[in-house]
């Protein structure tokens, strides 16, 4: 039996569409970085926004139903979550920090 290996995840709950819930991310949890609203055929389907800096890089996803390939029914209640696709994943534990400071609802969790 293969023990897969699941990644960290930051769920999120703004009521924003996702372009205005990335400015919001951006603003408050990742001013440094880039970002770039992309079609998320290579990971997962759906439109997806990219932060980047340097060589890390952090996927803003919808967590619903009409984006199956990445939604998470355990945490329906969060509209939103990142993981990092490429770098370390601690970054995740300095936006938590962002958005707690902020008011901003977020928790983590997994995803296979």
């Amino acid at each position: 039996m293969t023990d897969m290996k699941k990644q960290a995840v930051l769920f999120t709950k703004l009521d924003l569409p996702l372009a205005q819930a990335a400015d919001r991310i951006i603003e408050v949890a990742l001013p440094t970085y880039d970002s770039q609203v992309s079609d998320g055929l290579n990971i997962g389907g759906g439109t997806y926004t990219r932060f980047a800096n340097g060589e890390t890089e952090i996927i803003l996803v919808c967590n619903d139903e009409m984006h199956p390939d990445v939604f998470l029914p355990s945490h329906k209640e969060f509209p939103y979550y990142c993981y990092v696709y490429r770098g370390s994943p601690a970054v995740l534990d300095a936006m938590r920090s962002c958005f707690i400071t902020r008011g901003i609802q977020c928790e983590f969790g997994e995803r296979p």
